[in-house]
């Protein structure tokens, strides 16, 4: 929510409308016919749905900036790892 605030400007009704659709989740698990009990989902947005799939975008441009300044980027799934090539000339 930060960076949709500072990076892209987004404001009042509309940083809370993204807000409330981010937030205040439960799931729960189904083996064998049983479920489990409700447990909050803490991080995340629904899957399959338009506004996710735009928050990923405006979440990762992050990595467009910092490729740009000679940072490296591995992404799979969900996690990703930045990182900086050094050369150590003696």
């Amino acid at each position: 929510m930060d960076r949709l605030y500072h990076a892209f400007g987004f404001r009042d009704d509309v940083l809370s409308w993204i807000t409330s659709f981010i937030t205040g989740h439960t799931q729960r698990v189904r083996v064998r016919g049983q479920y489990s009990t409700y447990s909050a989902v803490h991080y995340g947005v629904l899957q399959d749905s338009v506004l996710g799939q735009i928050l990923f975008l405006l979440y990762i441009t992050v990595l467009v900036i910092a490729a740009h300044h000679g940072v490296g980027a591995h992404s799979h799934a969900d996690n990703t790892q930045l990182y900086l090539q050094y050369t150590h000339n003696r």
